[in-house]
């Protein structure tokens, strides 16, 4: 039961952050707040979730998210992390298909396990079912489960 329900949710995670994911490449959201004399600006766009600190408010520009450039897909363009030594400015860009890739680790492994469960029984002479050695059976009947072979 406890591995259904975190299937289920990991699975409606899933899903929610795919939406949010393909919502980034239509709505361009972004949003300031101000934390101990610290500026922290969070902003979602063109398929990026963009992180920005600055110290002063007042330079903190409004940096337009760069359109998708068509070709080869390198590391490079899909992280961006910059400091500056000389003040406390911090920026950091990365692609929203990361988000959903967490929560699919589990319904992955979930889906693969059964198949992968059944066929190793098989391989090795157990019942598919509750994996009682079958070994010198006859019947084509499992004694523990019932299970016809």
């Amino acid at each position: 039961m406890i591995r259904k329900s975190l299937l289920v949710i990991s699975l409606m995670f899933l899903f929610g952050t795919m939406g949010v994911w393909l919502l980034t490449y239509w709505v361009s959201l972004g949003t300031s707040v101000n934390i101990q004399s610290k500026n922290y600006r969070a902003s979602v766009g063109y398929g990026f979730f963009r992180f920005r600190v600055w110290d002063d408010p007042t330079t903190i520009p409004n940096l337009p998210f760069a359109k998708r450039v068509r070709g080869p897909v390198s590391v490079r363009n899909l992280w961006h992390f910059q400091s500056f030594r000389n003040s406390r400015k911090r920026m950091l860009d990365f692609p929203a298909w990361l988000l959903p890739l967490p929560f699919a680790i589990y319904p992955t492994i979930a889906f693969i396990r059964g198949p992968y469960r059944r066929y190793r029984r098989r391989k090795w002479g157990l019942c598919i079912k509750c994996g009682y050695d079958l070994t010198g059976n006859v019947s084509g009947v499992c004694p523990e489960c019932g299970e016809r072979i």
